[in-house]
């Protein structure tokens, strides 16, 4: 059987556009709302540069059908490989469009 329709649902492509300039070491700091992992900002974040307003990214998303340990999702899934940037550009608007950006 297919290990990605085993437990992922067919590709979907979402597209995903900046609203504003994306400063990944300016937005992921712990405040009120948001808690940052200190991993994450030292793994991820300084890593990441800024990227400008109006930029795009089409995202491949899938649905996981059924539970699963994280090595059997990671062995499904055909690339899930992301530029730090890119991850952290796209996590700061969709969580600066949810309600009060929490």
């Amino acid at each position: 059987m297919n290990k990605t329709i085993d437990i992922l649902t067919p590709l979907k492509l979402v597209s995903v556009a900046l609203a504003e300039k994306r400063n990944p070491d300016t937005f992921f700091k712990t405040r009120s709302g948001l808690y940052v992992w200190d991993n994450f900002r030292s793994r991820v974040v300084a890593k990441a540069s800024p990227i400008d307003a109006g930029t795009k990214f089409r995202i491949e998303r899938r649905d996981l059908v059924r539970d699963a340990r994280d090595a059997k999702i990671e062995g499904a899934l055909t690339n899930h490989f992301f530029e730090e940037s890119a991850v952290c550009a796209v996590i700061a608007e969709l969580i600066s469009k949810q309600p009060n950006g929490k």
